[in-house]
């Protein structure tokens, strides 16, 4: 861990890692700019999908961007699982309406009540219920990136077992909220991404990390 790189702290830039691990993903193993598939898990006012879309349209036009959300906020975490107050049932509800208003004032292409249609994609509902099979099936692949803002364990187990075949190797994943050192047991995305790599098998490596030990991380080989 010691050779990670950190990079600059979220009070001087919200979106600094998601941007360096967005571009790493879009870079083949020769330099070459690659496209593909990107997913977001947790939408929230939309700042992330709006720096991606933006991002996609001037630099890499046929990529591809699904975004899930409730739009009510956080569900239930697990009962056996610890999480903070600031992650209530509840919590970080914003309506959809809000985040179209600002796709579509930046001019971005595609703006849904289904997968159809334009290359941004929103999916409303929570994952328990949104993350389908034939949803699975409809993913275009490759999957270059994910970024993970469930802030709960419930929400991003589900996201990783969904995920599991679907991703392959080189695909990158940017945590959020991975850890906040609150508590010594793990909790939230980083217990959930532990369980996950358990039970398939899945190989990371660390790409760098900011402050709430958000992070990068490039999967090296095929879960199972």
């Amino acid at each position: 861990m010691a050779n990670v790189p950190m990079v600059a702290p979220r009070s001087r830039d919200q979106y600094e890692l998601l941007r360096q691990g967005f571009t790493i993903a879009h870079q083949s193993p020769d330099g070459t700019p690659r496209t593909g598939t990107n997913l977001e898990f947790g939408v929230r006012a939309g700042g992330s999908l709006l720096w991606m879309a933006k991002e996609a349209k001037e630099k890499y036009p046929e990529d591809v961007i699904y975004a899930f959300d409730s739009w009510e906020g956080l569900p239930e975490e697990d009962e056996n699982v610890w999480r903070p107050d600031r992650h209530n049932k509840g919590k970080f509800t914003v309506g959809k309406f809000e985040v179209e208003s600002q796709l579509r004032k930046a001019g971005v292409d595609g703006f849904l009540q289904s997968t159809s249609g334009g290359n941004t994609h929103l999916v409303d509902g929570f994952f328990s219920d949104s993350l389908t099979e034939s949803l699975r099936e409809e993913i275009p692949t490759p999957i270059i990136f994910v970024n993970i803002d469930c802030d709960l364990y419930i929400s991003t187990i589900q996201v990783l077992d969904w995920l599991t075949p679907i991703v392959a190797p080189g695909c990158v994943f940017h945590f959020d909220d991975w850890s906040s050192g609150e508590r010594e047991e793990k909790w939230g995305e980083e217990l959930a991404y532990e369980e996950w790599a358990n039970k398939t098998g899945a190989k990371t490596e660390t790409l760098a990390i900011a402050d709430h030990g958000r992070r990068i991380l490039r999967l090296l080989n095929q879960p199972k």
